[in-house]
């Protein structure tokens, strides 16, 4: 009789702790059931900004902020925290409770903010006759920061802590996740560029940039061979175009005309610090830019603040909406055909030197013009965003505080610092010609073991018959003479800090990589011969630490086919 007390005590016990993980399970459901349906509500509000539908937007968003509101209030009480505690079911319900304080701050912060960035925009117009209004460039990055904050902030609520146990509930946390820091990155994006954006458009004083045009038919790591410039004066705001050119202009130096520390040597004894065709060989594009730079005030320019580069593709994106730019001859360029006209289509239609090199000159200045008499602000910057972060869009500045924030986003085209595992394949026009255009490339990534990735390229040259003699000459001048259309391709393959090429063939027969480091990277080059419709396939080994494996694409005319196997992110396209 004495042990009926301690079983009544027990069987009151398991009751309640029943009776509270059903009724915790039934909160999570219903919070579960919230944050479905503000992931689609989340899609309905990115499609209204898209379509500058704001108004709608924000009714969406009220409709958002009260369900995430339900969401958050359901897990929260003395009821739920004692269900945390409970042995299985707390860990899961804890990751229910993080998804659903993520989700509220970015509802109560990071979409009011952005929403409201849209606004001032849409509304105020802060780029009118050449003049950005640096006022409302004030506010919109006020506005921008708030966002990031908040996104930063749910980023790291839902930061990996005592995973949650289901298999289902860990899925959504994990989706969860990348969505909040897929927004918090390209968040941190905008917000660098606002924070640079006002000294750089002359806030402080009177700024002078070169802008230099990448033809990636003629590849380079950072695109292309620079191929036309313009020279762009801001002073308080207001953009003028002083003159634009072409490289018929450029002169070598017969001597480094800067010192790049941590830069490859490889690239440097080719001629990157001296020649404008071999700025560009480093994918890293501060020091591309700063050899620019050099290059221009040796020739004779002033000194720039700082270095723009774009190339094609982004051009088809800042185009996008613009009026079409007559020429002398053909259909005008659009934005459905620049990539055609800069890769191929000028060389068919003014094979005359001289015209071509004048018309390219133009054509920069006028497309710089469309630009800035957009009549879609909200559209012009989005656009300018989606260049920045495929890789299209890079910038430099001279000014150490700029370039410090430049540098670590997309837009600065930096070789990341940090020691993570980083995979990038380059291949360069080392023939002197434009049959990048025809080049295909197909790269798969899988895990040959533990440490270790196996890599292999599939290079197509689909150059067709008939094309004209500038795209298909090679002025490296081969001995023998090589077929028509056959490309010589500089081909380098960029890895993570410390790791090693082994094993590297070239269809089946092994080739001896050149190894170097680039800003600690590791660096693989050889040089390859591809003739037309003959696949050359290369293979190789490369020591790899764990962790999450960032491709890094190479700003081409067309994006690599991809099949990467091992955990992986891919910055630019």
């Amino acid at each position: 009789m004495r042990r009926r007390p301690f079983v009544t005590i027990a069987a009151a016990l398991l009751v309640l702790t029943l009776a509270t993980a059903g009724w915790a399970l039934w909160r999570a459901s219903q919070v579960r059931s919230e944050l479905t349906g503000v992931q689609r509500l989340v899609h309905t509000v990115q499609s209204d900004v898209r379509k500058g539908r704001i108004d709608h937007a924000r009714s969406v968003l009220a409709t958002v902020q009260a369900r995430l509101d339900r969401a958050d209030s359901r897990v929260h009480g003395p009821i739920w925290a004692a269900a945390q505690y409970l042995p299985v079911l707390g860990r899961n319900l804890h990751g229910v409770a993080r998804a659903a304080e993520a989700g509220k701050l970015l509802g109560d912060g990071a979409l009011p903010g952005l929403l409201d960035a849209f606004d001032t925009v849409r509304l105020h117009h802060p780029l009118k006759n050449s003049t950005v209004d640096l006022a409302q460039l004030a506010q919109i990055a006020q506005d921008v920061r708030q966002a990031t904050t908040a996104a930063a902030r749910a980023k790291a609520v839902l930061a990996p802590s005592d995973e949650p146990l289901l298999a289902s509930v860990r899925a959504n946390l994990k989706q969860v996740r990348r969505t909040v820091a897929d927004l918090e990155g390209r968040l941190q994006s905008v917000t660098q560029a606002l924070d640079v954006a006002r000294t750089m458009l002359g806030a402080d004083g009177a700024r002078t940039y070169l802008l230099v045009l990448q033809n990636n038919a003629e590849a380079r790591a950072t695109g292309g061979l620079i191929g036309a410039f313009a020279v762009v004066r801001v002073d308080h705001g207001t953009i003028s175009l002083a003159r634009t050119g072409s490289d018929a202009e450029f002169r070598q130096s017969d001597v480094p005309v800067v010192r790049l520390p941590g830069a490859a040597a490889t690239w440097q004894a080719i001629g990157s610090t001296r020649a404008w065709y071999d700025a560009n060989l480093t994918p890293h594009f501060p020091d591309a830019a700063a050899s620019v730079a050099g290059l221009w005030r040796a020739q004779g320019g002033t000194q720039v603040d700082g270095v723009l580069g774009v190339d094609p593709v982004a051009m088809r994106e800042l185009l996008t909406g613009a009026r079409p730019i007559p020429l002398p001859t053909g259909a005008p360029v659009t934005a459905d055909n620049i990539v055609d006209f800069v890769g191929h289509r000028e060389y068919v239609d003014y094979p005359d030197y001289v015209r071509r090199k004048a018309l390219l000159g133009d054509l920069t200045g006028q497309m710089f013009h469309q630009v800035l008499a957009a009549k879609d602000p909200v559209g012009t910057l989005k656009a300018a965003l989606r260049a920045g972060q495929s890789g299209h869009l890079l910038m430099w500045s001279r000014h150490p505080a700029e370039q410090a924030l430049l540098a670590g986003g997309p837009l600065g085209g930096a070789l990341p610092a940090d020691d993570t595992p980083y995979l990038s394949v380059l291949t360069q026009n080392f023939g002197g010609n434009k049959l990048d255009y025809y080049l295909q490339r197909a790269v798969t990534v899988t895990r040959a073991r533990p440490g270790v990735l196996r890599v292999r390229v599939v290079l197509t040259n689909t150059a067709p018959l008939g094309l004209p003699l500038y795209m298909t000459v090679r002025s490296d001048k081969p001995k023998p003479p090589v077929p028509y259309g056959q490309a010589k391709v500089g081909f380098a393959v960029y890895a993570g800090r410390d790791s090693v090429f082994t094993e590297a063939t070239v269809d089946g027969r092994p080739v001896v990589l050149e190894q170097d480091s680039d800003h600690g990277h590791a660096l693989g080059t050889t040089s390859l011969e591809l003739p037309r419709d003959a696949p050359v396939t290369i293979d190789l080994l490369v020591s790899e630490r764990a962790g999450l494996l960032t491709y890094r694409q190479q700003p081409l005319l067309f994006p690599d086919r991809l099949r990467i196997v091992p955990p992986h992110r891919v910055v630019g396209r």
